[in-house]
């Protein structure tokens, strides 16, 4: 004898499971949705152009972009640079420096090396400078001052003035380019100049007179000691 055992019903009281065409139907149903949706998104592109160039760049494009911006943009300018020649070395300076044979008719003897210009003197600035000093008998004291400049030096001489000072007449020597003399009290003091050198003596005396006197008379000697760099070069 045979027994049929029906199924028992779902304990959770719920629908009961659809049959397999309803499944079939449902499915079939989803997927036309799907291919639907997909169709519908294709046919919004199918009016624009299929231009690529229209969604992506050329890097190389860019690229060339750039370079041209880069290169006409304005580049700094870099001011000229000036340079000053240099002075001329020291043995120019001290083959003018008076000799003792120079100021033997002065009566003078070597006396200490001024350390450093003073008065008007001190408004010449160079490149090098080199000084020697000597004594009168008497107590009076004569200096010299040879400078060396990196150019020519007639207009530092012709610009240089001294306001507290009396001008002092003179015939400038022969072979100077520029020269000046002033006294100041009792000291006077002469400014030659040639080439690239000045020299500058100065006579402190016990009277205005008597150091104006020994000015004028060394004037032509210092034109001399300087006429002696041009010939050594």
């Amino acid at each position: 004898m045979h027994y049929c055992r029906s199924l028992p019903a779902d304990p959770r009281g719920g629908p009961e499971s659809p049959s397999l065409p309803e499944v079939e139907t449902v499915r079939h149903g989803r997927l036309f949705a799907v291919t639907a949706i997909a169709l519908a998104g294709l046919s919004g592109c199918a009016d624009r152009p299929n231009d690529l160039d229209t969604y992506y760049e050329d890097p190389t494009q860019n690229a060339e972009t750039s370079a041209r911006t880069a290169n006409s943009s304005p580049r700094p300018v870099a001011p000229p640079v000036t340079t000053t020649p240099p002075p001329p070395p020291i043995e120019a300076l001290t083959s003018v420096v008076l000799t003792d044979a120079d100021v033997a008719a002065e009566g003078v003897s070597p006396a200490d090396t001024p350390s450093a210009m003073e008065g008007c003197l001190a408004e010449l600035q160079a490149g090098r400078s080199t000084s020697a000093g000597w004594r009168y008998p008497t107590g009076s004291e004569l200096t010299q001052h040879v400078l060396g400049f990196g150019e020519s030096t007639a207009a530092v001489v012709e610009e240089l003035r001294c306001a507290d000072a009396e001008p002092l007449p003179l015939t400038a020597p022969e072979g100077t380019t520029a020269h000046q003399a002033w006294c100041a009290a009792a000291t006077c003091t002469v400014v030659l100049s040639r080439d690239e050198l000045v020299s500058a003596v100065q006579v402190a005396a016990s009277s205005p007179d008597r150091a104006a006197e020994a000015a004028v008379r060394l004037a032509p000697v210092v034109g001399t000691a300087l006429a002696r760099e041009s010939t050594q070069r």
